[in-house]
């Protein structure tokens, strides 16, 4: 697996209060986490941790700055009760783009000594500055553990609510998730 720049597009449909679509193109940074500050070399036009038409802040991410992404999910999946695997972990994320950084949702893929995925954070942030982290994974335990762990949502967003653990399956043809339950 490599550090990447995928692009897309992305829908956004809405049917309450009112009926509200839109579609765009995006891109968006898969980047090793190890390797950052060297990625972000890789272009003038790109930096760690200073401005640039594109750029990397660890500020962006939760937790100290000043601490290593590795050691901050560490210390994250401890706090939860989860044991970060061994192997590389990947983040998908929006980058800073001319000082500004827009950016809902960061997923870090963990993988294991065998580069086998075993857990995702996702770290879901609002626009008034929120921040959550969300573990995720394939046993239907430790989405028990997600809903005990953090049992008041932190958006009052009808989504956010636990109500039961479900697991997402992509349709492949239509780009469109459904859920179903885990238990």
């Amino acid at each position: 697996m490599e550090s990447a720049i995928y692009s897309g597009t992305l829908t956004h449909r809405r049917y309450h209060p009112r009926r509200h679509q839109f579609t765009y193109s995006l891109f968006i940074a898969f980047l090793d986490i190890d390797r950052v500050p060297e990625l972000m070399r890789v272009s003038p036009f790109s930096s760690y941790n200073r401005w640039n038409w594109a750029a990397f802040d660890e500020r962006d991410h939760f937790g100290d700055a000043s601490l290593p992404l590795r050691e901050r999910l560490a210390a994250d999946a401890r706090a939860s009760g989860i044991t970060l695997p061994d192997g590389p972990i990947f983040l998908l994320t929006h980058l800073r783009y001319l000082g500004y950084n827009f950016n809902p949702v960061s997923f870090f893929y963990c993988y294991d000594g065998k580069h086998e995925l075993q857990t995702i954070l996702a770290e879901v942030n609002n626009t008034f500055g929120e921040s959550r982290n969300y573990w995720l994974s394939q046993d239907p335990v430790s989405v028990i553990r997600l809903a005990v762990h953090n049992p008041r949502p932190l958006f009052d967003e009808p989504w956010a609510e636990v109500k039961a653990p479900a697991k997402q399956h992509f349709s492949k043809q239509s780009g469109q998730a459904s859920s179903q339950p885990v238990i």
